[in-house]
C-alpha cells in the first residue's frame, strides 16, 4: 500500500512537471530566494499543526477519538486534495469518509 501511495505521488508530480515544463520549472525555482521558501514552509507547517489540533479538539467534542499525529496526517492529505483537485473541498470530503469508521458519516463530516 505504501508503494502504491508513493507511485501515485510520483505520478502526480511527474504530470505537473510535464504540464508546466522542466525548463520553466527550473527557471522559476532558481529565481526564488531560499529564505522566502523557508519562511513559507515554516508558516504553513505552523498553520497546519494548529489547524490539526483544532480539528482534533472539535472531533473530541463530537465523540470522535483521533490522535494528534493522525489528525496532522489527515490534515496534510486534505490540504493536498484541496490544492490539486477542483472544488477545494475534495480533501475534506475524503477526510470525512475515512473517519466514518470511527463515527457516523454525519458526525465525521
Amino acid at each position: 500500500m505504501r508503494a502504491l501511495k508513493l507511485l501515485i505521488s510520483a505520478g502526480v508530480l511527474a504530470a505537473l512537471i510535464w504540464w508546466v515544463g522542466v525548463d520553466g520549472l527550473w527557471a522559476r525555482l532558481r529565481a526564488v530566494d531560499p529564505l522566502w521558501i523557508a519562511a513559507a514552509i515554516a508558516a504553513m507547517t505552523i498553520a497546519t499543526l494548529s489547524m490539526a489540533r483544532r480539528w482534533q479538539l472539535v472531533a473530541r467534542e463530537m465523540e470522535i477519538d483521533i490522535s494528534y499525529p493522525a489528525a496532522v496526517s489527515e490534515y496534510y492529505i486534505a490540504q493536498l486534495g484541496n490544492a490539486v483537485l477542483p472544488g477545494g473541498v475534495v480533501g475534506d470530503v475524503g477526510r470525512a469518509l475515512r473517519l466514518r469508521k470511527r463515527a457516523t458519516l454525519r458526525s465525521a463530516a
